[in-house]
């Protein structure tokens, strides 16, 4: 079953380029295809981060992350879902 996709005009264009790279390369995929290949290696890049060695956090390092403001600026933890999905 397929199905239609919201995605940036950006984006849209950085897969398009994707798929271009690939084809100079002699790999023809569809962008359903690609998009299949991409989303397996986000799976498996997550799963090798859970292999890695890491210690965990102290409180006073996640209060120091959660009181940052990154990119979205202050925001409270709440209206990050409202901003992200409407």
């Amino acid at each position: 079953m397929t199905s239609t996709i919201k995605m940036k005009d950006d984006d849209k264009v950085r897969l398009d380029e994707l798929r271009a790279k690939l084809l100079l390369q002699g790999i023809n995929l569809k962008q359903e295809e690609l998009l299949t290949r991409l989303l397996d290696l986000g799976e498996n890049f997550l799963l090798d981060i859970n292999e890695l060695p890491m210690k965990k956090l102290s409180e006073y390092e996640k209060t120091e992350i959660r009181s940052r403001g990154y990119k979205m600026g202050l925001t409270s933890e709440e209206s990050i879902d409202k901003e992200i999905y409407g």
